[in-house]
């Protein structure tokens, strides 16, 4: 096993493949994932949180680099599937266009402060 052949000294620095691919295009994102280490995340496993994240929080710069992670249909497919209560309205409008989306419903997606 390729992970045995590692010094043991240096097998922290030891990542799986799909973390080495895709760590350096996360970690332009990770602004906004502060609370954790974006080599820590993992493409395939935290891929619905990544997205609604960036979404939610990121700029239109960063939803660029969220299309060059995955795709635009990926992503559209994955906002779809809605995350209760984490969208500002105006975000939500942004993404309808973008998304090509008629109608949604707003309770599923905006966030009440009150």
């Amino acid at each position: 096993m390729v992970k045995d052949a590692i010094d043991p000294a240096h097998r922290p620095l030891f990542l799986s493949l799909n973390m080495i691919k895709y760590s350096h295009m996360i970690g332009k994102l990770g602004k906004l994932f502060w609370f954790t280490s974006a080599r820590k995340l993992d493409k395939k496993k935290e891929k619905a949180g990544i997205i609604h994240h960036t979404l939610a929080n990121g700029s239109l710069e960063d939803i660029k680099e969220l299309f060059g992670i995955y795709s635009k249909a990926e992503v559209k497919k994955v906002f779809l599937k809605g995350k209760r209560g984490i969208y500002d309205p105006r975000v939500l409008a942004l993404l309808r266009v973008m998304f090509g989306i008629k109608k949604i419903n707003q309770n599923k997606y905006v966030k009440r402060i009150y």
